[in-house]
């Protein structure tokens, strides 16, 4: 028996789910820089030369890790300012208070010599985002899910989002995009366990020069909600 084939509809709901501290490691380990305006991301991915026509944006959603007020206050505001900005522009942001561990390093000021510091790492964040993703599919909120993150532990909720597609024969689908030297945008690329494959939107210097974040978010006076 052939499964039925969910029409495609007219327009095409998009929810972009962005994985924040992720995407800042990938555009700074790509580009030497790692802010971006999520609401300027969302629109270019919504544009009918990058992500296709007949698009229209529900939401976009940032997650990320933060530091705490008392273990590091500079960082702490920074994100605080960042994350405000965002919300200003329209950018739904859900946070987590980074968890901290004791680690032994070597003293890069002293070769051969160790010290203690404190480390914090992201806890829950990308579950969250996982089950936001799910139940967004769950009840009907986008017909795609434009994921921006690189971290291979997301599969088994994209895997749930094609499963959802086939339980309740709507068509639905998730892209995932990352940022490289060069632009293969459209291209296809089958992960395990996926039918349909999913679609893999890569951009380049010049679509990350659109959406590239130079706020000045350590001085407060010179913040803009816009770019």
């Amino acid at each position: 028996m052939v499964d039925k084939i969910p029409e495609k509809p007219e327009t095409l709901r998009v929810v972009v789910f962005i994985d924040g501290q992720n995407f800042y490691n990938d555009c700074k380990r790509v580009f030497g820089h790692g802010e971006t305006h999520p609401h300027l991301l969302a629109q270019e991915l919504c544009s009918s030369a990058v992500g296709g026509p007949n698009r229209t944006l529900q939401e976009v959603r940032f997650y990320t890790g933060i530091h705490g007020p008392r273990r590091d206050p500079k960082m702490n505001s920074y994100m605080q300012r960042r994350l405000s900005a965002m919300q200003k522009n329209g950018v739904t942001t859900i946070s987590r208070p980074l968890k901290y561990s004791e680690e032994v390093v070597e003293d890069r000021h002293k070769r051969g010599q160790y010290k203690k510091i404190w480390k914090g790492r992201e806890k829950g964040i990308d579950v969250r985002l996982a089950l936001d993703m799910v139940i967004y599919a769950m009840i009907n909120k986008y017909d795609i899910a434009s994921l921006v993150s690189r971290d291979s532990d997301l599969e088994e909720a994209i895997n749930d989002v094609f499963l959802i597609r086939k339980a309740f024969e709507r068509w639905i689908t998730v892209e995932n995009v990352l940022c490289c030297e060069t632009t293969i945008s459209g291209k296809s690329k089958p992960l395990p366990g996926l039918d349909p494959p999913m679609r893999t939107i890569h951009f380049d210097q010049d679509f990350f020069d659109k959406i590239r974040d130079d706020t000045d978010y350590w001085n407060p006076p010179s913040i803009s909600p816009s770019k």
